[in-house]
């Protein structure tokens, strides 16, 4: 390559580190992108044994929301495995580098991710592995996991990416009904609500707090009866529901009393049944959008049998 003065003035270093840094970047972005020289930079540092031909240039580019005018440098992938080495170069210190490098992550998941196979048993997240190479005259002192740069709670610790899992399944029935929480009552709920035994529990949900008033505190009683406007739908259809809940409003109807009303209505089917056309039956309960599992347990009929129905 022929050297002139306008390659020369276009090269000159000046007192300004943002275009140094350009400078730098560019070289090692280039260099980077030579696979030989990536792969041998990847091995060293990771001590592992990779070969040119087990990598691919990865040629998605992508810029962070939050960091609109950052990208990372280069990155390759390991072929026919979704496992990714990000590789970014930093000529200056910057503190934001744990979260930066999560961003990347982030952005770099959403476009490998396999949108088929989301769901399916052998379903795998993608592996990105970053690696930064600092070339600044500070010493790095930047943390280099995002938990020492996250906020801390005495007592708590829990690794970047874990979460706390709170299954309804795993407490028993007795545990949920007699915590004296709202929202333990809300998660019994949850558990019943497709149930044909939904009404006796909600019946010993009312009389649990009607003994223990004193012990449940805070607002939750009004979400509470939300959901349990919401459960009794799937019993007696939206119209008969506001109907009731109107009554309970206004005239201060208890609410076992409804639970009653709705017990009756299900024996009235039941005795219905054994003197009408089963399907007959199924049908006028979908029309009120009761339970498929209410709809079963009163009928004796298939669950397949009653969405055939529907489906008719």
């Amino acid at each position: 390559m022929k050297y002139n003065r306008s390659n020369k003035e276009k090269f000159t270093f000046k007192n300004k580190n943002r275009k140094i840094n350009n400078a730098d970047d560019k070289i090692y972005r280039k260099m980077f992108d030579v696979k030989f020289e990536a792969v041998q930079f990847i091995n060293e540092k990771l001590n592992l044994k990779l070969n040119e031909e087990e990598l691919e240039k990865y040629n998605r580019s992508f810029v962070t929301h939050e960091l609109c005018n950052r990208t990372a440098d280069i990155i390759y992938k390991i072929k026919g495995k979704n496992v990714f080495f990000l590789l970014e170069h930093q000529t200056k210190k910057d503190a934001t580098m744990p979260w930066r490098l999560v961003e990347y992550k982030i952005e770099l998941l959403q476009g490998a991710i396999d949108i088929k196979k989301k769901g399916k048993k052998n379903f795998k997240i993608p592996l990105v592995i970053p690696i930064v190479l600092y070339t600044g005259r500070e010493v790095w002192n930047i943390a280099d996991e995002i938990e020492r740069i996250q906020e801390k709670l005495e007592g708590y610790e829990e690794p970047f990416g874990k979460y706390t899992l709170i299954d309804i399944n795993q407490d028993s029935d007795e545990k949920l009904l007699y915590e004296k929480t709202y929202l333990s009552k809300i998660s019994l709920l949850e558990k019943y609500k497709r149930n044909g035994n939904l009404a006796e529990w909600i019946k010993k949900i009312i009389n649990e707090i009607n003994e223990h008033e004193n012990e449940y505190k805070g607002e939750g009683k009004e979400v509470l009866y939300l959901m349990i406007s919401k459960v009794l739908k799937s019993y007696v259809g939206k119209e008969k529901t506001e109907n009731l809940l109107t009554s309970f409003e206004k005239e201060g109807e208890n609410m076992l009393q409804i639970l009653e009303t709705i017990e009756e209505e299900k024996k009235m089917f039941i005795d219905k049944g054994k003197k009408t056309e089963k399907n007959n039956i199924i049908k006028e309960m979908l029309k009120k959008n009761m339970a498929i599992d209410l709809i079963a347990e009163v009928t004796h009929s298939s669950k397949n049998n009653i969405l055939r129905i529907a489906k008719s």
